[in-house]
């Protein structure tokens, strides 16, 4: 399967037959059609219901084990956040409680479910595809923020020789900005401001009292 299949995360019932080894993968696909909720009292562990049963507990077993681990790594939305809210990585412990849905791709525990899973095999390429979702996503663990638009303006202004030498004053219009050029955007103060460009602006405005 090509990595492109990958790149916004498959939900659970593919992500679980993809990741299959072959051979157990074929005889699953061979007796799909034997699936049914449906047992009878007198049938044999031989039937072809049984066997298909038992594979697919192997393949749902063996693809948990592996979201436990962080081998596979999912994402989903928290049905008790807003709706406009943004999904939740899981963190691999959580697997020892949720219990999957794999036809819906929800995941569910005692007090509440995860929405819309989808999982993925590479961190880089979670990471690329939850900021695709949220563009002020930090990649780390804790609050989203704004720093690297922040900076990116500071530089542009910089170049342009618009920066100001009061780092208070130019950490003020730089909040400005960010609230008119990105309004969804994590409410930063000017303070904060100022803690994240406190070394640029001292070495820009070093550099140039020097020259």
């Amino acid at each position: 399967m090509s990595d492109a299949k990958w790149q916004d995360g498959l939900e659970l019932e593919e992500a679980l037959l993809e990741t299959a080894h072959s051979d157990e993968r074929a005889e699953h696909d061979r007796l799909r059609e034997f699936d049914s909720p449906l047992s009878f009292i007198d049938e044999p562990e031989s039937s072809p219901r049984r066997q298909f049963r038992r594979i697919r507990a192997q393949l749902e077993e063996a693809f948990i084990r592996r979201l436990q681990k962080g081998e596979l790594l999912a994402v989903g939305y928290d049905s008790r956040s807003g709706v406009d809210s943004k999904p939740a990585v899981v963190a691999p412990d959580r697997w020892r409680v949720l219990k999957p849905d794999f036809q819906n791709s929800i995941a569910k525990s005692s007090n509440f479910s995860l929405e819309g899973v989808r999982v993925f095999r590479d961190q880089r390429v979670l990471d690329s595809h939850l900021s695709e979702l949220d563009p002020f996503r930090s990649g780390m663990p804790g609050r989203t923020t704004a720093k690297h638009k922040i900076v990116a303006e500071f530089q542009r202004r910089v170049s342009s020789n618009e920066a100001l030498p009061s780092l208070a004053a130019e950490a003020r219009e730089l909040r400005s900005w960010l609230l008119r050029a990105y309004p969804e955007a994590p409410r930063t103060s000017a303070k904060t401001i100022e803690n994240q460009l406190r070394d640029l602006h001292r070495r820009h405005f070093k550099t140039r009292t020097t020259k």
